[in-house]
């Protein structure tokens, strides 16, 4: 292990972004002890008690049976998960001086059910999902996925533990800069006293930076600990609560070092499903001493699932995702972006404005924008990422954006900056787009690029 600059940095990257410090930082191997990350972090138990505000919980203990959990589903009562992870990417420029984190975020719903004809095998698919950038706290446009549009995860039930088969796919191993489901689903102990411990086997993938290369060059197995920490009551229904915990330090020959620190709070009702599960993964990449224009490179993740619809027993709300409405009026304005981007004109006439539909019609609206798009290039409309403060009027919300047209009339230049005045209207808490002005003009209102509004449909762009 190195114990120059490169060390410094990385100790500096725990100490400030994780408060703490691994094994790596002293040169000596991190062990697998259970108590070393005890108890669980302050944001999965925060996760745990806004998940269950409406419900009722209370203390218990295994009075039914003396034998452990067991993983159960059929398949007429498909189990429906919400869940949401968050991963911060960070790294050391020099020592002492972190850059800037950059933030994706993985939101989606999926079904779990039982095979009819072979019900040891269960299947996982996708009901929703999107993969976002976060930048100055607005998702940017990103990939979305639709059922049908990944392949199910098929994972056999061995009981206590639930095992992929055939070759890792998307959904169950990754996901994007995200762990994959796999990691929603611990293994269980086989005994129902409390401190009944089990080992996990799990896959992580490389690591990787913000931009998708791989900086360490395998993947590993760890195996993690499993432990029974508390017996509950949620609304009349007996659960367990399990504790998942795993560090680790390792030099690779001839390359990096890496540290990873994994925990996972985990309730599992006596009944078999999954009800909640929250996590927090800390994986960090210190580059071999010989390559100096390497830097650390630190990972966070924090990842929550929720079961949010059976056909019976418990379920928990849906996760809520907390928004003030200056966020919400940007995000409704980054969705159309994305749908026409994506070529949806359906869900992009989604997020405009009764009153405009009523009095243009929503297909006239959306092919004049996509038109507009496919003329100018995407970036004309802007990047929600990069916005003017908003000003909010009543129930008005309006902000500018910067973005760049191509193929502009009388242009001297192949695209020219254009300001976009988006104006979004809230009513009971929904946001629409009621309209957008583009200038090329500094300092004015003359919509030369583009208008959208109740008295007016206008843009450059020829009907093809």
């Amino acid at each position: 292990m190195s114990t120059g600059p490169q060390k410094l940095a990385l100790c500096l990257l725990f100490a400030l972004f994780l408060g703490g410090c691994p094994g790596a930082c002293s040169g000596k191997a991190a062990p697998n002890d259970a108590n070393r990350l005890s108890p669980a972090p302050s944001e999965l138990t925060a996760r745990w008690a806004e998940a269950t505000l409406k419900r009722k919980v209370a203390p218990s203990s295994p009075t039914r049976s003396h034998t452990g959990l067991r993983y159960e589903a059929n398949a007429h009562c498909p189990l429906t998960y919400d869940f949401e992870a968050t991963t911060s990417f960070t790294s050391a420029a020099r020592p002492g001086r972190l850059s800037r984190p950059q933030i994706k975020q993985t939101l989606g719903r999926f079904d779990l059910l039982a095979d009819a004809i072979e019900p040891t095998q269960w299947r996982l698919n996708n009901r929703a999902l999107g993969q976002y950038t976060v930048r100055n706290q607005v998702r940017q446009p990103g990939k979305e996925f639709w059922p049908g549009e990944l392949a199910d995860a098929i994972v056999e039930n061995q009981r206590l533990a639930l095992v992929e088969l055939g070759e890792p796919g998307q959904l169950w191993s990754r996901l994007g800069t995200f762990s994959g489901l796999q990691v929603f689903f611990p293994a269980l102990p086989d005994a129902a006293a409390l401190d009944a411990m089990t080992h996990w086997d799990l896959r992580f993938a490389p690591l990787h930076d913000s931009q998708g290369q791989a900086r360490t060059p395998r993947a590993f197995d760890p195996r993690v600990e499993v432990h029974l920490v508390e017996w509950i009551e949620i609304d009349g229904h007996e659960a367990a609560v399990l504790d998942a915990r795993y560090a680790f330090d390792e030099t690779y020959d001839g390359a990096a070092s890496e540290s990873i620190v994994f925990f996972g709070r985990y309730v599992v009702l006596r009944s078999g499903r999954l009800l909640h599960a929250a996590l927090s993964l800390r994986r960090a990449l210190l580059p071999p001493p010989d390559e100096h224009e390497a830097v650390p490179i630190e990972v966070a993740q924090l990842a929550e699932a929720r079961l949010s619809a059976a056909c019976d027993g418990p379920v928990l709300d849906a996760i809520p995702h907390h928004a003030s409405r200056t966020k919400l009026a940007l995000d409704t304005y980054t969705k159309l972006v994305f749908a026409l981007n994506a070529g949806n004109p359906e869900r992009a006439a989604g997020y405009l404005a009764t009153d405009l539909i009523a009095t243009h019609g929503a297909d006239q609206i959306v092919a004049l924008l996509q038109r507009h798009v496919a003329h100018h290039g995407q970036a004309v409309l802007g990047d929600p990422g990069f916005f003017e403060p908003v000003e909010i009027d009543g129930q008005f919300l309006r902000f500018r954006i910067v973005g760049r047209a191509e193929n502009f009339p009388d242009a001297s230049h192949s695209a020219v900056t254009v300001i976009n005045q988006v104006t979004i209207e809230e009513i009971d808490g929904a946001m629409s787009i009621l309209a957008i002005g583009s200038t090329s003009i500094q300092n004015s209102e003359q919509w030369n690029v583009l208008e959208i509004s109740a008295r007016n449909l206008y843009s450059p762009a020829q009907p093809q």
